[in-house]
């Protein structure tokens, strides 16, 4: 053998030993948890300087991050309580020594609440709170609220002790951080020096003093940050996730220093907050992605120990129990029991509702969790129901939180609430209502199924009866192989709907291809009173080759084949429920949207389940023909003072609508120009629908209105676009995704008299390519109010499709007195006869006709 030949062959050898090494793991790991040291009459230790007499003293519980209590649930004769904030409640709640609860709400309060369930005290931040409270032993309670301040205040009474206010994107700037806000929506952490670890959407997480409330280090990540730190106490780690889409989201950091130690790579985005199965140096550290896979790795270096491929994207976080058993639920309802040795599934259960809560595990190894439909769960440790409590009917996200007697849970239509432990096998238990022992679904053991599915994302086997004439339908693809649901898509080009009467039916298939939305074009044209019958059928797929959670390349191994039958209800002679102003400034009815729920793709909610909650929407009514009429709605908010909705003057989103009105049915429509915002950029809308029906025409009451809209992701999100496709959330080929969801809808008689008072000389001047309103006299701020210009084509009786929030202009004097508005268009966009409305809030105060547009004059 030549020397030269040894030598390639001995660094061949070497090179092929250094890639054995780094492919395989001969190490050995930590899966067992730790004890939780807790005795009777003696304080719970926690590690670091949290209350040690607090049963649930922050997000998660303890450092590892495991929701686990050593508290034993006991009998009690106590009954179930709720206390009512004015907003939605994202936050999860934290509980102290006497059984006060503490928890912020979108209503801008933090509220403390005694055991009995009355206000002890209730402190206003500048924005909404949708962080979770940290209790320490010093008798302070700290939070963070959206407008980028973390807050340390007594326990006692809610007096401030100091206040920290986080970068703001333009000072972070120079470090290179290209950040959109600085809101705090993650939790807060704590060291064993009492150090506070807070994450911020700023992209940094903060390491803060908690005496003086000042920065000790910041680290700088990669982009926003919901998911909490878990913590080391032993090799003084923190471990947490980012929001980015693909690429480095996952990172242990020095708790010291702040300096990064390793970073790691999921295939989605990760919100959850880490679980740490010990504080031994040989642990690891469990956490789930978007991307739909929980994954544990090394606390050392980060090399990945394991993964488990779900069926669905992951925002809740995992809890362990006493024997080391991982609980994870899955945006698709299912609860699974997981090794944490091999990650292979030991136990899973169906709830047929989304979930996005985090499971909590009390001291008898009992599971505690929230699902989307407002049920607490109670779950023994095989997996099987003990009781449930059904506490509201609206979503949330919150987790519970285990005290020393009750659950204390939160939820999306504002409410805290305390179920006693065992609540539900007591004699009064049992006779609640809310209670139940069933969850009234069992799944079969082999069946392919198309699973009616609620505005709000529940399955129901048990198929309606009746639906409104303008009520559109969604069916989920459910396939059932030995006793367990399968990954599964429906096939595009197989899919064949029927529908009874010839209905023009609009049929759309989501990106991800497990659902399907069915919309009629006007109203389902069967006959009031009769039968409406369904039929779909077509080929679904499976075994993909997945990357991330796109799914490719998938057989065909099955059919389905369903055919549904709803009655569609002859509806009521019902006059027209609302007003029109027969002048400029009368009162008029307006409609307000909000709370509005994404259901369908799930991943869409799970990203912005907080904002599209606060995103709210007014609608005025601006003028009718027959039983048509033409809206316009703006940008609104939630005044959390009284709890009303009112117009968001800062607000850019102006659009109109189309709207029909039939027997207490009513219809909206929007073509383009109506944007969410999303994670810092404007996601715009090719369609969007809404309909809902009067339930109460005296009260003026409505149903939840249903949502259906058609998002295009590649308009103005270049960087996102094509991550989104990845991700499974739009399509692959065209970059549209298929949105469901539902929202409240109230209506209301709205007075535009003061308006008039104030606005002065109005004189509308329609030319070519631009319509300006001029003011003179006017007393209108333009600070107060938004004012917008809709162009309507009378013959057609529609509105002139333009891009009206981005095309109008408002301009001011020096005093801030409105002076001109103005909207412009292309030359040829324009035809025939135009009518143009001037539009303060929801009200028109002036209006011009154009017999003969001046783009048509010969």
């Amino acid at each position: 053998m030549s020397s030269v030949f040894r030598k390639v062959f001995i660094s061949f050898c070497i090179l092929f030993l250094f890639i054995l090494y780094f492919a395989l793991d001969f190490s050995t790991y930590s899966f067992k948890p730790q004890k939780i040291e807790y005795q009777k009459g003696k304080d719970f230790d926690y590690y670091v300087p949290l209350d040690g007499k607090s049963p649930w003293p922050k997000f998660k519980r303890n450092i590892s991050q495991n929701s686990r209590s050593s508290v034993i649930p006991q009998n009690s004769t106590e009954k179930p309580w709720s206390f009512q904030t004015n907003q939605a409640i994202f936050a999860s709640p934290v509980i102290d020594g006497e059984g006060t609860v503490y928890i912020g709400s979108t209503d801008n309060y933090f509220y403390a609440i005694k055991s009995n369930g009355t206000l002890k005290w209730k402190f206003l931040a500048s924005e909404a709170i949708d962080s979770s409270a940290l209790l320490d032993n010093k008798g302070r309670v700290y939070f963070g609220s959206r407008d980028g301040k973390i807050h340390a205040l007594k326990q006692e009474n809610g007096e401030k002790i100091w206040e920290f206010q986080s970068h703001t994107p333009k000072q972070l700037k120079p470090e290179g951080i290209k950040s959109y806000t600085n809101s705090f929506e993650g939790s807060i952490a704590m060291g064993k020096d009492g150090t506070l670890f807070v994450p911020n959407n700023n992209y940094v997480l903060y390491g803060i003093d908690r005496d003086t409330g000042m920065e000790k280090w910041h680290f700088a990540s990669n982009s926003q940050a919901w998911s909490l730190p878990a913590y080391n106490p032993v090799t003084n780690q923190l471990f947490f996730g980012t929001n980015h889409f693909f690429w480095k989201n996952v990172f242990s950091v020095d708790a010291k220093s702040g300096n990064e130690i390793w970073n790691q790579v999921m295939f989605g985005t990760v919100v959850a907050s880490p679980v740490l199965t010990s504080s031994d140096a040989n642990a690891v550290v469990i956490l789930g992605s978007f991307d739909g896979t929980l994954r544990a790795f090394s606390q050392k270096n980060g090399r990945e120990v394991w993964k488990l491929e779900t069926r669905e994207h992951l925002y809740s976080s995992s809890a362990q129990t006493s024997d080391g058993t991982i609980i994870q639920a899955a945006t698709d309802g299912t609860i699974y029991a997981i090794s944490p040795e091999s990650g292979k599934i030991k136990w899973e259960l169906q709830t047929f509702e989304p979930i996005r809560s985090s499971p909590a595990v009390d001291g008898l190894n009992q599971i505690y969790i929230s699902s989307e439909n407002g049920r607490l769960l109670c779950l023994n440790v095989d997996g099987t129901l003990k009781w449930l409590y059904k506490y509201t009917e609206e979503g949330l996200t919150s987790s519970p939180a285990l005290g020393n007697t009750s659950a204390i849970t939160a939820s999306e239509n504002g409410s805290v609430s305390s179920i006693p432990y065992n609540y539900c096998l007591t004699p009064l238990g049992e006779k609640d209502q809310k209670c139940s022992r069933l969850l009234e679904q069992s799944l079969p053991k082999d069946e392919t199924l198309l699973v009616y599915t609620t505005k709000v994302g529940t399955l129901q086997l048990d198929t309606p009866k009746l639906v409104a004439a303008n009520q559109p339908l969604i069916f989920t693809l459910l396939v059932r192989k030995n006793g367990n649901t399968i990954l599964s898509q429906i096939d595009k080009e197989s899919l064949d709907v029927q529908v009874s009467n010839h209905s023009r039916t609009v049929v759309e298939l989501s990106a991800d291809g497990k659902f399907i939305t069915l919309t009629p074009k006007d109203k389902w044209l069967s006959k009031e009173g009769s039968e409406l019958t369904i039929r779909i059928k077509g080929d679904y797929l499976s075994d993909f080759w997945r990357f991330g959670f796109q799914l490719f390349n998938g057989k065909k191994v099955g059919t389905f084949d369903r055919t549904f039958r709803f009655i569609i209800p002859a509806g009521e002679e019902l006059p027209i429920p609302f007003k029109f102003a027969e002048n400029s400034g009368e009162s008029a009815t307006s409609f307000g949207v909000s709370n509005i729920s994404i259901a369908s793709p799930p991943i869409l909610r799970s990203y912005k389940h907080f904002g599209f909650n606060l995103r709210s929407y007014l609608i005025g009514l601006i003028e009718k023909n027959g039983d048509k009429a033409i809206a316009w709605g703006i940008g609104a908010k939630r005044n959390p003072l009284e709890n009303k909705i009112v117009t968001d003057s800062n607000s850019e989103i102006r659009f109109p609508l189309e709207m029909e009105y039939e027997n207490g049915l009513l219809t909206m429509y929007v073509v383009d120009d109506l944007y969410f915002e999303f994670n810092g950029w404007e996601l715009p809308f090719k369609s969007f629908r809404i309909s809902s029906k009067i339930v109460s025409p005296k009260e003026k009451l409505w149903d939840k209105a249903t949502i259906i809209a058609k998002a295009q992701t590649e308009s103005n999100t270049a960087l996102y676009g094509y991550f989104l496709r990845v991700i499974g959330l739009s399509d692959f080929q065209t970059g549209l995704v298929n949105i469901s969801g539902g929202a409240d809808f109230v209506s209301y008689d709205s007075d535009g008299s003061k308006i008039m008072e104030g606005l002065g000389e109005v004189d509308i001047i329609m030319g070519q390519d631009i319509t300006i309103v001029k003011l003179q006299n006017s007393k209108l701020l333009k600070q107060d109010h938004s004012y917008g210009i809709i162009l309507i084509d009378t013959d057609a009786f529609q509105p002139i499709p333009l891009n009206y929030s981005e095309s109008t202009k408002v301009f001011a004097d020096e005093n801030d007195i409105i002076t001109q508005v103005e909207i412009q268009y292309p030359q040829n966009k324009i035809k025939g006869k135009v009518k143009a409305h001037f539009i303060v809030d929801t009200h028109s105060v002036k209006s011009k006709e154009s017999a003969l547009f001046p783009s048509q004059q010969k």
